[in-house]
């Protein structure tokens, strides 16, 4: 007869990658503008990346989802903004990192609310 020692059912088996690629951050692709908000060149460039705080992809050294304090499709901090900060009337002057839509009322608008809706391209 042998023995066998107890197992130690304790350890938890770990993998890890090294030469797994990073996920690719959502790109914007624009077929068609339409609504009363202004001109479509508030709108970020066709195929912008898209930026966050932690994840830098706009055209500006200056990090502008950091700076402008919410993530967007960002072209060198560009003149939209749809989840930035929300002030309240009279608090927004000067401030750039509000709820903007350059055309709709300027650079420092700041907007109470916002909806953008995103449908396939195939739609």
């Amino acid at each position: 007869m042998e023995v066998f020692p107890k197992c130690d059912c304790s350890l938890t088996p770990t993998l890890s990658c090294s030469h797994l690629p990073p996920p690719l951050p959502p790109r914007l692709f624009l077929k068609s503008h339409s609504g009363t908000a202004g001109r479509q060149s508030s709108m970020v460039i066709h195929g912008a990346d898209f930026s966050t705080r932690d994840v830098d992809n706009d055209n500006c050294m200056c990090k502008c989802a950091l700076m402008l304090t919410g993530g967007w499709w960002f072209d060198a901090c560009g003149p939209s903004n749809l989840n930035g900060m929300y002030y309240n009337h009279g608090q927004h002057v000067g401030k750039l990192n509000g709820i903007k839509w350059h055309y709709f009322k300027g650079p420092s608008y700041s907007l109470r609310a916002t909806t953008m809706m995103i449908r396939p391209l195939d739609f």
